[in-house]
């Protein structure tokens, strides 16, 4: 059983996401100690236990520890048992996109079927990607590697403290990844950007205005609505030839554009958030790929290692290149 320090380096619930991950994909156990050590709670949160009592479901795994607050799981993947169709609610804000880090990859290699997810919890929340990243920058960059975009229609979004967006997920299944060189980013292409708010024209009409003055070529979608908790999100993607990079931002499109400015001038193929997700599909792709990232995060890096606790040494960093051998 590959035993997993939960406390390394960034120490968060990526590590946990990771391993559940790639646990149920190759088929082997694990055990992580130490979860989220380094955070001011410690152990599982409601929003954890979500993705990691539903990977579980989707591969009938025999599970230990978890409850709410728990240090330590133990994950013992058996044979799988992925549905056509399921709703699952993480609960107030829980982020949807990190609960699909997880869940995403295990579907979409496992699965020989279209299957769809209808999600309810937090579409933009502190510490996480909001979904429109999701949909904008992450899903866009892993069609290069060959993946076919899952269809995502955002119903309704969900602020802090109550959530409750709706999110309905369609996942294709990954029949073949290719490798890819991503070291230059070649012929810009438009600006996508989205703005969700609560009920706020006024705020909105603003923000818009900001967007419009600062980037040329944008395609701007805004979203006025009403949602539990108030809240206002903005997220742009920049597109290229051969990558697509982005920020997102919970106060200001201004704080938004500013970032993916900075991003663009690093000459980068990936920003920093974009870097330790695509990892995974890296790994688990036989064939040899480079990428020039924005920066390499403590996030990255420790996904590196949770990553090579399943697979062995693949990857070798320097300065901000990331090399899959």
């Amino acid at each position: 059983m590959i035993e997993i320090d939960g406390s390394y380096l960034e120490g968060g619930g990526q590590i946990l996401r990771t391993s559940i991950a790639l646990s149920c994909i190759l088929k082997k156990p694990f055990r992580i100690y130490n979860i989220r050590k380094n955070r001011p709670q410690p152990g599982l949160k409601a929003q954890h236990l979500t993705g990691a009592k539903f990977a579980a479901k989707l591969l009938n795994a025999d599970v230990k520890g978890l409850f709410i607050g728990s240090t330590e799981v133990e994950f013992i993947p058996k044979e799988e048992n992925i549905p056509n169709f399921e709703e699952i609610n993480i609960g107030t804000a829980g982020s949807i996109s990190l609960f699909l880090q997880t869940i995403y990859p295990i579907i979409a290699f496992l699965s020989n079927k279209k299957v769809k997810l209808r999600i309810i919890g937090g579409t933009s929340v502190l510490h996480a990607p909001t979904i429109d990243y999701i949909d904008l920058v992450k899903f866009e960059n892993l069609k290069f590697l060959g993946i076919e975009k899952p269809e995502i229609n955002i119903i309704k979004h969900g602020f802090y403290p109550k959530g409750g967006g709706i999110v309905e997920i369609e996942i294709y299944p990954i029949k073949k990844l290719n490798g890819v060189e991503m070291i230059e980013k070649k012929n810009f292409i438009k600006y996508v950007a989205r703005i969700s708010a609560f009920e706020d024209e006024k705020r909105i009409r603003e923000e818009a205005e900001v967007i419009k003055n600062e980037l040329k070529e944008v395609e701007l979608n805004i979203r006025n609505e009403k949602t539990l908790s108030k809240g206002f999100s903005v997220t742009i993607a920049s597109y290229y030839e051969n990558c697509i990079l982005g920020s997102d931002s919970l106060e200001s499109s201004k704080i938004a554009i500013n970032n993916l400015k900075k991003t663009e001038n690093s000459n980068a193929c990936l920003d920093k958030y974009m870097a330790d997700q695509i990892l995974i599909y890296l790994a688990l792709c036989e064939e040899k790929s480079i990428i020039k990232v924005e920066e390499i995060t403590s996030h990255t890096l420790t996904n590196i290692h949770t990553i090579e606790k399943f697979l062995g040494k693949i990857f070798r960093v320097k300065d901000n290149i990331i090399e899959k051998v």
